[in-house]
């Protein structure tokens, strides 16, 4: 076996394995060197398994998000639209002589997710009031427009939902003559409610009832009560999917 020498006068093997001289220059045992060992397996084993840890987690992020994501044309069966025709009676709980009156509307939905739907709609009423003296009653009518989000945890047949928004009104008077408890103008409708949907195949039968919170100035509302113009609408809606 061929030996190197090296500078230092130790020896070389001919892996390149340092051979360390013991004793003094005119002679003495030579010991070699424990061979280098390549970095343990384990290591690049455990480093590689730290790596999957991220890996998975953005892997399960990621299929929970695909499966809240909204659902593609076929598992929508063709229908993602609802329009529904809406009728029914609004109620003022806190006024003091604005009879029951008759709710109106056209809403339409759109429920790209699971458990949470959209709507948007336009939403009328005509009542009047009730006056002390002798004479016709004081007639007004409402219209406008709202929005509204819908969460419907179960996809039943026949479907329990819970659904707030925001809408925008005008109320005005019919003919020339005053009310005293009747405030025209336009004001702000924060809907909250709830609701049950039957569906029938392409077609919808559904019961709502909702508390609108009307804001408004006190200088509109006659200086009264600031809760005194929040109506209570009852609807049964009736519709079709698209």
């Amino acid at each position: 076996m061929d030996i190197a020498i090296g500078m230092d006068g130790g020896r070389l093997d001919p892996d390149g394995g340092r051979i360390k001289r013991v004793g003094g220059p005119s002679g003495g045992v030579a010991k070699e060197a424990s061979p280098r060992l390549p970095k343990p397996l384990f290591r690049r084993v455990r480093s590689k398994r730290s790596a999957l840890v991220p890996t998975a987690a953005l892997t399960l992020c990621a299929s929970f998000l695909i499966g809240s994501w909204p659902k593609t044309a076929d598992a929508l069966g063709g229908a993602p639209i609802s329009v529904q025709l809406a009728g029914g009676l609004v109620i003022f709980p806190s006024a003091e002589r604005l009879n029951t009156g008759a709710g109106f509307g056209l809403g339409i939905g759109w429920k790209p997710f699971r458990a949470v739907g959209f709507e948007v709609g336009y939403l009328g009423a005509a009542f009047t009031e009730e006056r002390a003296e002798a004479g016709s009653n004081v007639v007004a009518v409402e219209s406008g427009g709202y929005a509204a989000v819908l969460y419907v945890p179960f996809e039943w047949t026949l479907a329990p939902y819970v659904l707030g928004g925001a809408g925008l009104s005008h109320r005005r008077i019919v003919g020339e003559e005053a009310g005293r408890f009747i405030h025209p103008g336009t004001f702000a409708r924060l809907p909250v409610g709830v609701g049950v949907e039957l569906r029938l195949g392409l077609f919808t039968l559904g019961l709502r009832g909702t508390y609108d919170f009307v804001l408004r100035s006190s200088a509109s509302r006659g200086g009264g009560s600031p809760r005194r113009d929040d109506e209570v609408l009852t609807t049964l809606r009736v519709g079709a999917l698209f």
